[in-house]
């Protein structure tokens, strides 16, 4: 049997979801990150290789978009503000881990 509830999150174009979320509407938050989820990790996975890291800093990607959710603006599509983010944490990350290892040489 079919949820009425997702067919019709799934027809709704982003802009609704990402207003709709801003406003506090959780679904409409997951149905964002169920769209872009599949992109966003697998960016993090060809950068970091590994699988541990690509789980952990997705779910902080999406954390951070869902916190700074208010600071959405439109300028892009929600995909991509939230790869930049993506991209922007796992560099971070590679950098730490980087400075880290250099550190224990």
């Amino acid at each position: 049997m079919s949820n009425p509830m997702k067919n019709r999150m799934e027809e709704t174009g982003e802009e609704a979801l990402v207003q709709a979320a801003q406003r506090g509407d959780q679904r409409a938050f997951m149905e964002l990150a169920r769209r872009c989820q599949e992109k966003v990790y697998q960016a993090i996975l060809g950068l970091t290789r590994s699988q541990t890291d690509a789980d952990d800093l997705a779910q902080e990607a999406f954390m951070t978009a869902f916190r700074s959710l208010k600071d959405f603006r439109m300028k892009s599509s929600f995909t991509t503000w939230t790869y930049r983010i993506a991209i922007n944490l796992t560099l971070n990350h590679l950098k730490r881990k980087k400075r880290k290892k250099e550190k224990w040489s």
